[in-house]
């Protein structure tokens, strides 16, 4: 997992160019006029989806990880909690469909953090990770970015 905010994106380049095209993308001065959608910057290797939602309670989230794709979320405006933890603590609780990347799993972890308008998290496949949470004492709806980078 990688915490960051999008200002530092190019330090990311080194990850692979789905990564710097993704990246690339997020920093995009027109990003908030965005409406919400999915947007395909490389085939079905890299693209973005911008969403806007309300926020739950912690004990209302479910936990999630990917095996295809990295995922790094960001908040284009308001405020939004992730939890993360490793995969490999958490057990399975609704497997991966055929066709999909995304499987849930039981509470791998109580860590949380608290991403602000341009904040970034890079998640991996060992990354299990809680979306989509309230910040106490906040707003309960965020619009963001979520983008998606195959890995293989």
């Amino acid at each position: 997992m990688i915490l960051d905010h999008i200002s530092h994106a190019d330090t990311y380049s080194c990850l692979g160019s789905g990564f710097a095209k993704a990246l690339e993308f997020l920093k995009r001065d027109d990003l908030k006029d965005l409406p919400v959608g999915n947007y395909v910057v490389d085939g079905d290797r890299v693209y973005v989806m911008v969403q806007e939602a309300d926020l739950k309670d912690w004990e209302e989230g479910k936990w999630e990880s990917h095996f295809r794709y990295a995922d790094i979320q960001m908040p284009i405006s308001g405020r939004e909690v992730i939890g993360f933890g490793p995969t490999e603590e958490a057990r399975v609780l609704v497997p991966c469909p055929e066709g999909k990347d995304v499987q849930f799993l039981d509470s791998p972890s109580e860590r949380r953090c608290t991403l602000n308008k341009g904040e970034m998290m890079i998640l991996f496949p060992q990354d299990a990770h809680k979306p989509g949470i309230a910040p106490s004492g906040s707003e309960r709806h965020v619009k963001k970015a979520v983008a998606k980078v195959r890995l293989d």
